[in-house]
């Protein structure tokens, strides 16, 4: 083509480098493309990487209808003289000598501030607790834990004294101070351990004699306070609380059990437990004094977390139901909770008669529809912290004179959770005032849980790394007591009923997953002999099922506690074509060469020191420029 032109005149020119800037007006990237005059293929440049472009990159340089994108910032053009144009003449020295002085001293300037940033990469500050010390310790990646020992032991004056078997290193929570991970491998660099810098360290000592106990995350510390009534009297800050370590995924009456041997309890005497409320500024605040239903339950669960604070009062022997002095002095001295609530919302009533007893009927409101256009908060109650919110339901049916199993009451607005539980205490919601709304219809059970369900499509309209379009289903009634086959089941039988098309469920039950919603997309898979109440789902809980029309990599060797999932797609330039995603398990502790590895079983066509890979953190700002034209397969 730059022939024909040539023909028509001497004055043809053609591009040979653009100038990119990729971002917006306040920030941005800037690289170049250049063409080769050796083999007039295209390279891009960017920061110290050289790599050939395919034309379409430049192409979209040239601006979209979107006006998004990276941008063609400077063009550059040179003279066609003919068909052969010639290569640069190579610069002679001596012509030139103040220009080559000028490049080189910029050279060195380029390699100086090159090194400066190399160094500051592999610098880490590490922030280190010991006993009432803090010390910040600037440290090199490429050091050994070894190294790390050594200087710690030196900046908190240890050394010396302590031999170094008897020190271990390990991360700490700088809230709750519970120890986490520890770091045994001495001659690792901290980069292979993962050291940060945004997180807390200590060191841990120990005697000859001793053992360092093994790391487990489940481990917790419980702050226990042996209350009884001369307590009253006394500020909670000068309470007698002792720590007793406990497995968070042990039962609360496994937990007693420690208890009553640590404080010398008599077998046959009761105990109540009480969790403290940390944010209350009363003296004595609870959230929950534990029933017998709770003991049955895993401490995480009752959310018993690191230095929570519990309570206990052993039940007087004088009787059996004996009154708790705890809740009699909570009753008696902390103020009571304002509730404000609405009168329920209603646009078309027909009036039916229902047999609540034997000898009562009532008239009941059947709403066909509600509408929110428009309530108000305007009545009130005031009751005890320590009231139930069967109780609260109560005296909310008693104010309006309609029966409470006709009204349904949800925390602050229409779109709250449901209070369903009412064996809780109002205090759990609020220490003040709480707004409840109020509206007709049949409470749910508090077995139950509404689900917000999302079917998944595959959607290669575009290219994303997740090509998937999630269709809000709507809100499906769930048992907290189904495991996730059985809620998976169910969901797709109301999906038949509504008439949506979920690709013949019937036949291949096992094909479909239920996900987590997480940043709109499918995230983690929910096991299937879990069960739902397990899975600490929330009300209106979004959840996604998707039929999976790729094989699917298990768990290979890999604690699923200890994991992650991410989505993967092969890439291939030479053939300008991007693969469906694929979507794998890996550990959160792997090493560059176990991934390699899991993707080479994955991926088996390409050798494993043929491979790279690439996070990609959104897709929107990807280096392959043209996505839009590529094909996907």
């Amino acid at each position: 083509m730059k022939e024909q032109f040539i023909k028509e005149g001497e004055y043809v020119y053609e591009l040979y480098a653009v100038v990119v800037h990729s971002g917006s007006a306040r920030s941005g990237h800037y690289y170049s493309y250049i063409k080769s005059y050796e083999n007039n293929k295209w390279y891009r440049f960017e920061d110290s990487s050289v790599f050939e472009a395919n034309i379409y990159c430049i192409e979209r340089t040239f601006g979209d209808n979107n006006n998004s994108g990276p941008t063609g910032y400077i063009l550059m053009y040179k003279q066609s003289v003919n068909k052969n144009d010639q290569i640069l003449k190579e610069i002679k020295i001596e012509d030139n000598i103040e220009l080559f002085k000028a490049i080189e001293k910029e050279n060195i300037f380029y390699r100086e501030e090159e090194e400066k940033q190399r160094e500051k990469l592999n610098s880490l500050q590490l922030k280190f607790i010991f006993e009432d010390k803090i010390a910040n310790v600037m440290v090199r990646r490429s050091n050994t834990l070894i190294e790390l020992k050594l200087k710690i032991l030196k900046e908190f004056k240890l050394n010396g004294s302590i031999e170094m078997k008897n020190v271990r290193i390990r991360s700490i929570n700088p809230h709750t101070f519970k120890l986490q991970e520890a770091f045994e491998v001495e001659s690792k660099s901290l980069e292979d351990l993962n050291f940060l810098q945004n997180k807390t360290y200590t060191i841990e000592i120990k005697s000859d004699q001793d053992v360092f106990e093994e790391f487990d995350p489940n481990l917790i510390y419980l702050n226990i306070c042996l209350w009884n009534s001369d307590y009253i009297e006394i500020e909670e800050k000068n309470f007698k609380f002792e720590k007793i370590k406990f497995h968070s995924k042990k039962t609360l009456i496994e937990f007693k059990q420690i208890i009553y041997r640590h404080f010398n309890i008599e077998e046959d005497r009761d105990v109540y437990f009480f969790k403290k409320l940390d944010y209350a500024s009363n003296n004595y605040t609870i959230a929950h004094i534990f029933k017998e239903e709770d003991f049955s339950k895993e401490l995480d669960k009752l959310n018993l977390a690191e230095n929570s604070k519990l309570y206990l009062e052993v039940k007087s022997e004088n009787k059996i139901n004996s009154e708790s002095q705890f809740i009699k002095y909570f009753d008696n001295n902390c103020p009571n909770i304002v509730v404000k609530f609405n009168y329920p919302v209603e646009t078309k009533i027909e009036i039916q008669e229902l047999n609540l007893k034997s000898d009562m009927k009532i008239k009941n409101k059947k709403i066909s529809r509600i509408t929110f256009s428009s309530y108000k908060f305007d009545l009130q109650l005031e009751l005890k912290k320590s009231k139930t919110l069967k109780e609260l339901k109560s005296k909310i049916s008693e104010v309006l004179g309609i029966h409470e199993d006709l009204l349904i009451i949800k925390k602050n607005t229409h779109n709250g959770v449901e209070l369903k539980n009412l064996s809780e205490t109002i205090d759990k919601y609020s220490t003040s005032t709480i707004n409840v709304y109020v509206e007709y219809g049949n409470p749910q059970k508090d077995s139950e849980l509404k689900i917000n369900l999302f079917t998944c499509e595959y959607d290669y309209s575009t290219f994303m790394i997740y090509p998937y379009k999630l269709i809000d289903r709507g809100l499906f009634i769930a048992d907290l007591n189904w495991t996730i086959d059985e809620l998976k089941r169910n969901l797709l039988s109301e999906l038949i009923k509504k008439k949506i098309d979920i690709y013949g469920f019937e036949d291949k039950l096992e094909e479909f997953l239920l996900r987590e919603y997480k940043n709109d997309r499918p995230a983690k898979i929910f096991k299937n002999g879990s069960l739902v109440k397990d899975l600490l789902f929330t009300e209106n809980q979004k959840i996604i099922i998707q039929k999976y029309i790729e094989s699917k990599l298990e768990y290979i060797n890999i604690n699923p506690q200890n994991s992650f999932q991410v989505s993967v797609r092969e890439w291939d330039p030479s053939n300008w074509i991007v693969h469906s995603p694929i979507e794998i398990h890996l550990s959160k502790g792997a090493s560059f060469l176990e991934i390699a590895s899991v993707l080479v079983t994955v991926f088996a066509h390409i050798e494993i020191h043929n491979m790279s890979a690439t996070k990609i953190g959104n897709e929107i700002n990807l280096y392959m420029d043209d996505i839009r034209k590529l094909k996907v397969i």
